[in-house]
């Protein structure tokens, strides 16, 4: 139980931060290594 809450909270808060960079860096060149992070997902 404890695990799936962890998982969880993981997912949210890493969903969160890669919309939070994303939006700030769509003009820049942080949005090419954003999606390269992304694609090796």
């Amino acid at each position: 139980m404890r695990l799936t809450l962890f998982l969880r909270v993981f997912l949210i808060t890493y969903l969160f931060v890669t919309v939070l960079l994303f939006t700030t860096a769509q003009e820049s060149d942080s949005a090419q290594n954003l999606s390269g992070i992304l694609a090796a997902w």
